[in-house]
């Protein structure tokens, strides 16, 4: 019988791999932080350009 198409497991080498694998650990990070634009009449504003954070940044070191 040929053995085309059938899978063999080497069940000593699965066995070796699950004795031998690390501990996995679960890494709990705080959610990002998100602040919605709305201003309190319930209108959303534009977000400033690069450009305009720069100029503005700049106006102020003046």
């Amino acid at each position: 019988m040929s053995d085309r198409g059938c899978v063999r497991w080497d069940e000593a080498n699965l066995v070796e791999n699950e004795d031998n694998r690390p501990v996995r650990k679960n890494i709990f990070e705080p959610k990002t932080p998100f602040h919605q634009m709305i201003e309190k009449d319930d209108t959303s504003f534009a977000i400033p350009d690069f450009v305009d954070v720069l100029v503005m940044l700049h106006m102020l070191e003046l």
